[in-house]
């Protein structure tokens, strides 16, 4: 796992408990395979409050992306 993230992404990252964390990481939709699929090598940014998760599908490795959105 990359664990990068831009310093105001990982400052919203942290406000997430590690129980939700860990749903958000196992439930990330995947066009290729039709799925919610865990991802992986994932890294992450704020965009317009909003943090963006980009990494990729643990099963075929295709681009995959999840929004978490903010307050």
């Amino acid at each position: 796992m990359r664990d990068q993230f831009t310093p105001q992404a990982k400052l919203m990252w942290d406000a997430i408990s590690p129980q939700m964390q860990e749903k958000i990481l196992n439930n990330v939709w995947c066009v290729h395979c039709s799925k919610a699929i865990p991802i992986t090598d994932f890294e992450g940014h704020e965009e317009k409050g909003d943090l963006i998760l980009r990494g990729r599908c643990a099963i075929c490795g295709g681009k995959v992306a999840r929004l978490i959105e903010g307050d």
